[in-house]
């Protein structure tokens, strides 16, 4: 999915965010990347306001010429681009010896119950590898969301990160060993947005909404944030009055 389509999601379905002094130089590195490199690149508002500022002061030329520099990766993730973070490796994970299942990860605190998903690519007669739905995605972006997006996030929106986690875990119990890589990977992907919305994603704020969003890559998106808007927006309007229901009310006055 390309960003410039998110982001339009976003904004039809989400709103708008209000700006102060710092959000304003985050903006027009927004600006400035979103020129150079010919797609829209929306900035959080936690940004951190040196590295825009560095960003701005930057010619397209170079910032194109940057690739996957160590560097300009870092500055991504400083201005919000959360999946082009490196997440610190996870600490006092219990070893498959320690627990009696892979079921056991479910439900315990912070990365360590992402050890669920490396234990149950471990546990098939043929690994799905790195680039497999259990290591190389949910796995990988389940550690990344718990240390890296969970502490820019509201109290509410850190409830939801473990409720969600416990909920697309458990989803994947009813995975068979024996099915094949792609079946893993389909089966996965599907789970999430009824997860998301029946964890409250729907109730969390924007800056919530966007800090996740942006901790996946727009490349392996797919189809599931607009799905998951759907489902949002029936929940704010009533299809047969178009206008808003007391959930969609209590969303707008929050907002506010």
């Amino acid at each position: 999915m390309k960003r410039p389509l998110l982001l339009v999601a976003l904004v039809l379905f989400f709103g708008c965010v209000q700006s102060d002094e710092d959000r304003l130089i985050c903006e027009q590195a927004s600006k400035h990347l979103s020129q150079c490199f010919d797609q829209s690149m929306p900035i959080e508002p936690y940004c951190d306001v040196e590295v825009a500022k560095e960003v701005v002061e930057r010619p397209c030329n170079e910032l194109r010429g940057a690739g996957k520099a160590d560097w300009f990766g870092d500055w991504l993730c400083k201005l919000g681009f959360l999946y082009r973070c490196e997440a610190p490796v996870c600490e006092d994970v219990p070893t498959y010896d320690e627990v009696s299942s892979c079921s056991d990860y479910i439900g315990m605190d912070g990365c360590a119950s992402c050890e669920y998903y490396f234990c149950r690519d471990a546990e098939r007669a043929e690994s799905c590898g790195e680039k497999g739905y259990y290591q190389g995605f949910v796995g990988r972006y389940c550690v990344l969301f718990t240390q890296e997006t969970v502490p820019r996030l509201s109290p509410k929106g850190q409830e939801w990160i473990a409720k969600v986690r416990t909920c697309l875990q458990e989803s994947m119990e009813d995975v068979s060993d024996d099915m094949s890589c792609k079946e893993v990977k389909d089966y996965g992907y599907a789970a999430h947005p009824g997860c998301y919305v029946d964890t409250g994603f729907c109730e969390l704020s924007l800056t919530d909404m966007i800090a996740i969003f942006n901790t996946v890559s727009p490349l392996e998106m797919g189809l599931q944030p607009f799905s998951t808007a759907f489902q949002c927006m029936r929940q704010w309007f009533n299809p047969d009055t178009g206008t808003l229901t007391d959930e969609g009310l209590e969303r707008a006055a929050y907002e506010e």
